[in-house]
Parts: structure tokens; C-alpha cells; sequence
């Protein structure tokens, strides 16, 4: 059953697209930014270099990516959401900091993005809500120049943990796995990245990373209580949770922040993989 499920859900971001989901991307991104940051060193991302984001969202990445390539490089970001990409690129472009643009798409379905190959390819947390991951990274290859990169960051979900243990925080971190387990999303995705380079034809990575925050109470809880409330019509709907109860949830948790008491917060390991296209 719940296979069934997952197939018909897997089409819907499980996280919605409201503007508070935008909103917790952009805290998100202020989170992952040191890693993808990182990432972009190892490969050498510099000034000129044509950068394509699969799965752009709100475009805190291609902020990012044009710090790397400046007003001599260009990026693109692709995204189905319209309305958040224009929105995107208007910021971006105001900013004179690189040439952007934004293509409206389906990055799962769209055959022809047009224009010349791209020095880089990237995709950060978009792979996991992928019906075909492996389909995907063979449309980005095809999009990347000989001698460019393919780089690919996402999650293992499985390291989250707190200590001390909270009853609330297992209640909260039940509903998130459960509702996105159940809408077809891998939580193991990330660790499995190298083996789908190799199944699409890619190779075997030229290089990995790994990151996994280790942060006080307060940061920690405030990017899985906004998760918990973007995915809760879903999980309401699949019968995970209700309202009443999560209400309840979100009031335990808040008082635990407030009680003096000190936590060690685990977050998602993020993995880094990147692969240079022969000459």
C-alpha cells in the first residue's frame, strides 16, 4: 500500500511551495552555504565559468555560484515554480553581481533547454524528490561541455539526532520521516549518489564530500519545526498526524528552548559528489 502511495504522490514537492517554505529554503541555504561553498573550491569554480542549476528554488545557490563566476560568467537556474524563479532573478540581476537568467520547466521532463553547454551542472537538494534520479543526471551530463563538472549535493536524513532525548523532538522527526517515506522520498538518497553516477553513464565520482552540522537547540529546531509545518497538510491528509496534536508538539518544544537546559543537535549529513567530463 504504501508503495502505491508513494507512486501517485511522488509528483508533489512533499514540502509545498508556499512562501514560508521559500522562506525556511533561504535559512537552509544560510546552513548548507560553508559545504556547497566548499564544493565549488574543489572543483575550481571561477570568474567566466557558465554555471546550470537543476532546481533552482528561490535562487540562493545561484547567488552563491555568481560570487564564484562574477559579470564575466553566466548562470542559470532552471525550476517548475515560475512565480519564485522570476522573483529570483529580478533580486539577482539587481544585484550586478553575474549575468542570470531562469528557464521555467519541469527539470524531470524537459528535453531542450537550448543555448550552449554549461562548465557546470549542479543540482543541491532536488535529486531526492527526483522520480528517476538516474534519468536526471543523465540530462544534466548531457547538458555540461567536455572538461565542465557535474556536481551533485544532497541528504542522508539518517544522522539527524538530539541529546538529551525530547519526546517531542521524536514525535516532530516521526512525522517528517513517516510523511516523506510515504510520499517516496529516499532518506538514505545521498549515500547512494556515487552508485547513480554509475548507472548514468557518468563514471565513477572524481571527488566526494561530506558535511554534517553538529549545533546548539535553537537553529536546529527552528529549520525541522518549519519542515514539520510546510509537509503538515500532507501528513494530515495521509493520515500521519493532525493539527491538534502537532500543535501540541510545536508547544513542548518551545518549552524546552526556554527551560535552560543545553542540547547537542545532529542535523542531515549533506553529501557532495562531482565528476569532470572528458576532454
Amino acid at each position: 500500500m504504501i508503495q502505491q502511495e508513494a507512486m501517485l504522490l511522488r509528483d508533489d514537492y512533499v514540502l509545498g511551495r508556499s512562501a514560508e517554505e521559500y522562506d525556511r529554503l533561504r535559512l537552509q541555504a544560510q546552513v548548507l552555504e560553508p559545504a556547497t561553498r566548499r564544493v565549488f573550491q574543489s572543483i575550481g569554480l571561477r570568474p567566466g565559468w557558465s554555471c546550470l542549476e537543476f532546481g533552482c528554488g528561490p535562487g540562493e545557490v545561484m547567488w552563491l555560484m555568481g560570487e564564484f563566476v562574477g559579470p564575466s560568467g553566466e548562470v542559470t537556474g532552471l525550476d517548475r515554480d515560475g512565480k519564485a524563479g522570476r522573483e529570483a532573478i529580478k533580486r539577482l540581476q539587481a544585484s550586478g553581481t553575474s549575468r542570470y537568467r531562469f528557464i521555467e520547466a519541469n527539470w524531470e521532463s524537459v528535453d531542450e533547454i537550448g543555448g550552449p553547454l554549461f562548465d557546470l551542472t549542479f543540482a543541491r537538494l532536488a535529486l531526492l524528490y527526483a522520480r528517476d534520479p538516474v534519468a536526471v543526471l543523465r540530462k544534466m551530463y548531457s547538458r555540461t561541455k567536455s572538461g565542465g563538472y557535474i556536481v551533485v549535493q544532497d541528504y542522508h536524513v539518517c544522522t539527524v539526532n538530539l541529546y538529551p532525548k525530547l519526546e517531542a523532538y521524536s514525535e516532530l522527526m516521526r512525522v517528517i520521516l513517516e510523511t516523506c517515506e510515504r510520499s517516496g522520498q529516499d532518506m538514505e538518497f545521498a549515500f547512494k549518489l556515487p552508485t547513480y553516477f554509475v548507472e548514468a553513464g557518468i563514471g565513477t565520482p572524481d571527488g566526494t564530500d561530506m558535511n554534517v552540522p553538529l549545533t546548539p537547540f535553537e537553529p536546529f529546531m527552528a529549520m525541522f519545526q518549519a519542515v514539520c509545518r510546510s509537509l503538515l497538510p500532507k501528513a494530515i491528509e495521509l493520515g500521519v498526524t493532525t493539527e491538534a496534536r502537532m500543535e501540541r508538539v510545536f508547544r513542548d518544544i518551545q518549552q524546552a528552548a526556554s527551560d535552560g537546559r543545553h542540547y547537542s543537535a545532529l542535523w542531515p549529513l549533506m553529501v557532495g559528489v562531482w565528476k569532470r567530463k572528458p576532454l
